[in-house]
Parts: C-alpha cells; structure tokens; sequence
C-alpha cells in the first residue's frame, strides 16, 4: 500500500513537471510569435525602403540621360546625330523595361 501511495505520488509529481514544461512552452511560444511579426513588419518597411530607393536610383539615371541628351544636342555633329538617336532608343528601351518591372511588382 506505501508503494502504491509513493508510485501515485510519483506519477503525479511528473504529471505536474509536464504541465509546468507545456506552460513553459507557451510562454515560448508567445515570445516567438511576438518575435515573428517584429521581424515581418521590420522586413516590410525594408522592402518599401528598397522600392523608394529603387525608384531614386530610375529617377536618377533619367536625369543622367536627360543631360547626356541635352549634351548632345549642343553638338551639331553628325556623328553626335547618330549617337543621340542610338541613345533616344536605348532610353526608349529602358522605360519599357522599368514599366515591365513596375507592372510585375504591383499585386
């Protein structure tokens, strides 16, 4: 009977050291999710950085043609002609794929 009771007691001393460790584990599990939506929004502001940034750096060579352009037209050079048409087109290119990228990134 004293083994009984001493076997029950054990039983339920690790019965308890369980539930003590599952409640661990949801404090756990708290911290990590609470964890998890810190990083989620900390990666969504990045990634809206990154587009600002993207867009400054097309806006940026816009500009850096846009003066190629306007140095070029101050020459009345033939060859210059050529190379200002070639760079019309090569802009022209550009903008299509800055539009294509633009297109696919929007939900």
């Amino acid at each position: 009977m004293n083994e009984s009771l001493q076997s029950l007691e054990a039983i339920q001393q690790k019965i308890m050291l369980v539930q003590q460790k599952i409640e661990q584990q949801k404090v756990d599990l708290e911290k990590s999710k609470a964890e998890n939506d810190k990083l989620v929004e900390q990666l969504i502001n990045a990634e809206e950085s990154k587009k600002v940034s993207e867009a400054k750096i097309v806006e940026l060579e816009a500009q850096i043609q846009s003066l190629k352009l306007a140095k070029s037209l101050s020459d009345e050079d033939e060859v210059k002609k050529a190379e200002l048409k070639k760079m019309i087109s090569n802009m022209i290119k550009e903008v299509d794929k800055c539009l294509a990228v633009v297109n696919t990134e929007q939900p």
